[in-house]
């Protein structure tokens, strides 16, 4: 029944025509819902915060890095954001005094290692002594030199062609209130959590 914008307490029992008090033994995580949920590709909405690609990530680097450090916390095992439920993406120094003074909600999603070497913030690995000597002209001509290069490369190649986030652009995934469902990503879950 419509009751309008507040269901008195005497009318309640009309709302609850069939009340379900469901108890599920533990073994129903394991047995079911683990199977289920592992057997899910991640979503591209995961896969787009995870390689950057996603419209809010996108939208905290072009504002600059104080805005990203900011609003995007980012260490080797985690990234949290602001919760999209919220119905906005706060990005302002207003906006932060408000998180200060009434609170706000955030979000963390554990990085699996095997994505980690691929997440947007991940720095760099050191530059290559090497390769420097390269750009100078010492040893460019050199048949060790240019089998290094070669090799150098063909493994970056092999590399990229095994990699897990890819570069799909998940640009286009909606990061708003409404964002509850999310298309699924050709990304398979690592079969083991560690």
């Amino acid at each position: 029944p419509v009751c309008g914008e507040q269901v008195r307490k005497a009318d309640l029992k009309l709302h609850l025509q069939d009340p379900v008090n469901m108890v599920e033994p533990p073994e129903a995580y394991e047995a079911i819902l683990r199977p289920f949920y592992m057997s899910c590709p991640l979503s591209n909405f995961t896969v787009g915060e995870l390689n950057g690609s996603s419209s809010l990530i996108r939208f905290y680097r072009r504002l600059g890095e104080p805005a990203l450090r900011r609003f995007a916390l980012t260490t080797e095992d985690f990234i949290v954001l602001p919760d999209p439920k919220m119905g906005f993406q706060p990005h302002t120094d207003e906006d932060a005094e408000a998180f200060r003074k009434h609170g706000g909600y955030f979000v963390a999603w554990w990085v699996h290692p095997s994505f980690r070497p691929e997440v947007w913030w991940r720095t760099p690995p050191a530059a290559d002594p090497t390769a420097e000597a390269a750009g100078t002209g010492k040893g460019v001509g050199h048949p060790a030199e240019v089998a290094f290069r070669a090799c150098r490369e063909a493994l970056r190649k092999r590399d990229e062609a095994a990699s897990l986030l890819g570069s799909l652009d998940c640009s286009s995934e909606p990061w708003h209130a409404s964002s509850f469902m999310h298309t699924w990503s050709s990304v398979q879950k690592p079969s083991s959590p560690r």
